[in-house]
């Protein structure tokens, strides 16, 4: 928490001998959110099969007010439910009573072949994204090379290129590929990433993310530096890995 200025880490136990990490982190995270959901009421709801499990594991919850949930990613391929914004946004919802606002576009699109009405639609979009004050997801490592987010990205530039930029260390967040200092895959003129922006992140109140593994250690550091997330949900073993990495970083 102190090394990487994060306002709170949230280390799941080591339960027993022979559970599974990943299930007791889906476990204690959906907890975590129980307590905290229902006090804000703009919050936003990223990607990725660890929110889809994650959300498997909420329960009903009785709200004062009842909020409004947003996704602030678009969707990926058609027959992944990790990747369909729109599924784990109505789960995230439902024991919290929220209301839903949905990102109808996929993760990384031609703004130039938007209709009038999509513009519109998207304009609105992201300027409620910058009224969330909290926003739950997950972080990527580096892309494999079957990874399906490359589908949308192998749209705007060739394959090779991609996997190309993709051989420097990096992270991603939303469908935002990003590397160290601000820096950030770059689309050609005329495409976007759907998303909430990075910026948006860095001006939320509350950015949760929920994410452990060995893959996802360097990808959590530079979030965290660069203050794209302020609240971390993992592990054990991941939290002593990112110690031993960080001290390694640390000049004597």
């Amino acid at each position: 928490k102190a090394l990487l200025g994060l306002k709170e880490v949230s280390v799941t136990p080591a339960v027993a001998a022979h559970a599974d990490p990943k299930e007791t982190l889906y476990f204690f995270a959906a907890r975590y959110l129980e307590k905290l959901l229902p006090q804000c009421k703009r919050i936003g709801i990223g990607v990725g099969q660890t929110l889809y499990k994650v959300a498997e594991q909420l329960t009903p919850q009785k709200v004062k007010e009842r909020p409004d949930f947003f996704s602030v990613a678009g969707f990926s391929g058609t027959d992944n439910p990790y990747l369909q914004a729109s599924v784990i946004l109505d789960n995230f919802a439902r024991p919290f009573q929220g209301y839903c606002h949905y990102n109808n576009f996929s993760i990384c699109t031609s703004c130039a072949r938007m209709s009038p009405l999509e513009i519109t639609r998207f304009q609105e979009l992201q300027a409620a994204y910058q009224k969330i004050d909290t926003v739950v997801l997950s972080i990527g490592g580096p892309f494999s090379k079957s990874y399906p987010y490359l589908e949308e990205f192998s749209l705007a530039v060739s394959r090779s290129e991609v996997l190309q930029a993709l051989q420097r260390p990096h992270g991603n967040l939303l469908g935002h590929v990003f590397y160290d200092e601000y820096e950030c895959l770059q689309l050609p003129q005329g495409y976007c990433i759907t998303s909430m922006g990075l910026q948006d992140l860095e001006a939320a109140t509350n950015v949760i993310c929920i994410a452990g593994g060995q893959q996802k250690v360097e990808a959590i550091i530079s979030a965290a530096k660069q203050h794209y997330i302020n609240v971390l949900i993992t592990d054990e073993t991941t939290a002593l890995q990112m110690l031993h990495t960080l001290k390694k970083e640390k000049p004597e």
